[in-house]
């Protein structure tokens, strides 16, 4: 697969997100999605709210210095932002996500620099896989 260079905005620390890694709160359906790394860790799952998802992650710089963050999507944003439907080139919803080809950034607030609570994640075949499992292709 060719990977073209990388957005500004991105955080190189997204390359390391794997599919699999530990939950942050405790999973509850078995259809989650679970992705991470040593450094951040993401969780999917369905919301209380019919056809919406939240998006959990966690980003840990030390033992006791950590950052996290929640956002509620609708179903077809869960499926755009993590490339279920790949004609997409290029998707953003202000405020709840970017993304560039593979490239994901789920933004909070703060400059987007090492410390805020912005997630980076490369959206790999395994990830992208799980989210269609997830959502499905349609609603």
């Amino acid at each position: 697969m060719f990977i073209t260079a990388p957005p500004d905005w991105f955080n190189a620390h997204g390359f390391r997100v794997y599919l699999g890694g530990n939950p942050i709160y405790h999973p509850t359906y078995e259809n989650e999605v679970l992705a991470g790394s040593k450094t951040s860790q993401i969780q999917i799952r369905p919301s209380l709210e019919k056809g919406k998802y939240k998006v959990l992650w966690l980003l840990i710089f030390s033992e006791k210095d950590f950052v996290h963050g929640e956002i509620t999507l609708p179903a077809h944003e869960v499926r755009d932002a993590f490339c279920v439907c790949q004609n997409i080139l290029e998707s953003k919803v202000q405020g709840h996500y970017i993304r560039r080809g593979r490239f994901l950034n789920i933004p909070m607030s703060g400059t987007g620099a090492d410390g805020d609570p912005n997630i980076s994640i490369f959206v790999s075949d395994e990830i992208r896989e799980a989210a269609t499992r997830l959502v499905g292709i349609k609603d």
